[in-house]
């Protein structure tokens, strides 16, 4: 659904962008047009009219009054290139601004004329000496009197390197228009197809590799979801090992087997009721499992002594967190789990071992175990004592809140006592 209306909104957008360029695009190319069309008939006129003139006036012409016969017949050839080039007028100005030769075609047209443009030309440069106006509406004399779209095209009459006067030129637009008309539909045309064919070639590319990309993270998800079972199959493999290799450290005395299971069990709970993260339950699991991994460096006589140690035979024993670093430190994942085994032995009130480190400067883990472990220690049966009730082992804990025990870890001990008291009857039924 989503991929459908990614493909949707790319479409929509695309295709208006593809629409806007089309148009500024246009607009241009069309702009471009006229202006080409218009400066070319510009030329066009400037050569006719230039022709009839240079050939039939000298430069004094434009100073004196023209010969009736020279008059006429150059009247003539301007009304003859009107005519055949669809002009409206041809006038000739000179440099007094008087009219001195037209083709006729106007309604009231001045011997003076009164024009800017004229004046503009009489004053510029030669070689931007022209002007094309723009559109406007116009009277013109005939047999039906009517308004037409004209346009005027003002060009230098030059002898030597002198303007002498002006050439007036009036041209209907729509000679102009139908041409700039009928180039604007085949742009239109041409621009719409070949941006429709280039949208639609774009559409066909995306479709494709939106197909591409939908085939391959359909085969990502498959290879996931098989490196997901292969994960939980390595997961119980690992998991599997490492209580194997707890049990076979809690083997070594009948009397606490499974003791390193049952703590991790205690410990998970109190971590899940803590809201731990699945990460962190992972590395308190195995801590947990490893805890005492340490006293296969401790003699065999000193952990099966039914009688109290000396302080030298405990000082060994105070000695089986550091050497269950020791084994562990070199395998990654139990990386995070090095700290707890480490101080698991140690006291919230600072007169615990192996460093004597107190309150919260204890890891949070090291705390927890060290709850699990004693509970289930005193829970548990030993050669010179049976294991003391749920009952009493809850009270000592109560009892040695703030003092042995983190006390906020103890009130979330105490929410889950039942689950706890099940572990303890689970043991007992083996």
């Amino acid at each position: 659904m989503k991929k459908k209306s990614l493909i949707k909104s790319f479409s929509i957008y695309s295709l208006i962008a593809f629409i806007i360029t089309g148009i500024v695009l246009s607009y241009f190319i069309s702009d471009h047009i006229k202006e080409d069309k218009l400066a070319n008939f510009k030329d066009i006129s400037y050569f006719v009219v230039d022709n009839i003139v240079k050939d039939s006036l000298s430069e004094s012409d434009f100073k004196g009054i023209i010969e009736s016969s020279k008059r006429d017949s150059i009247i003539k050839s301007m009304n003859n290139a009107r005519d055949y080039y669809k002009m409206i007028s041809i006038t000739i100005i000179n440099s007094e601004e008087t009219v001195i030769l037209s083709s006729g075609g106007l309604l009231n047209e001045e011997k003076v004329v009164k024009d800017t443009n004229v004046d503009k030309i009489l004053n510029s440069k030669l070689g931007e000496s022209y002007i094309i106006t723009k559109p406007y509406k116009l009277e013109i004399a005939g047999e039906n009197l009517e308004r037409k779209e004209v346009f005027n095209i003002y060009t230098a009459v030059t002898y030597g390197q002198k303007i002498i006067g002006v050439y007036k030129i009036i041209v209907p637009y729509e000679e102009i228009s139908t041409h700039i008309n009928m180039l604007k539909s085949i742009i239109y045309k041409t621009l719409f197809l070949g941006l429709l064919i280039l949208f639609l070639l774009l559409m066909k590319i995306i479709h494709n590799a939106s197909k591409t990309l939908v085939n391959q993270n359909k085969e990502l998800n498959e290879k996931k979801i098989k490196l997901e079972e292969s994960y939980k199959k390595l997961n119980g493999s690992y998991k599997n090992t490492v209580v194997a290799l707890s049990n076979a450290v809690d083997a070594r005395d009948q009397y606490t087997a499974g003791h390193s299971t049952r703590v991790a069990e205690i410990s998970l709970e109190i971590g899940k009721a803590l809201g731990f993260l699945e990460e962190n339950l992972t590395d308190l699991e195995c801590a947990a499992l490893f805890h005492d991994i340490g006293k296969i460096g401790i003699p065999d006589y000193i952990l099966n002594k039914n009688e109290k140690l000396t302080n030298e035979e405990y000082d060994k024993i105070k000695q089986h967190p550091e050497i269950g670093v020791s084994i562990l430190k070199t395998i990654d994942f139990m990386k995070e789990g090095l700290p707890i085994i480490r101080y698991h032995h140690e006291r919230y009130d600072g007169r615990g071992y192996p460093t004597g480190i107190d309150g919260e400067n204890i890891p949070l883990g090291a705390r927890i175990i060290a709850i699990a472990d004693t509970y289930d220690a005193m829970t548990s049966n030993r050669p010179y004592r049976n294991g003391l009730s749920h009952e009493i082992a809850i009270n000592e804990i109560l009892l040695n809140k703030g003092l042995q025990f983190d006390g906020t870890l103890v009130d979330v001990f105490m929410t889950i006592e039942q689950k706890i008291k099940t572990i303890c009857k689970v043991r007992d039924l083996r």
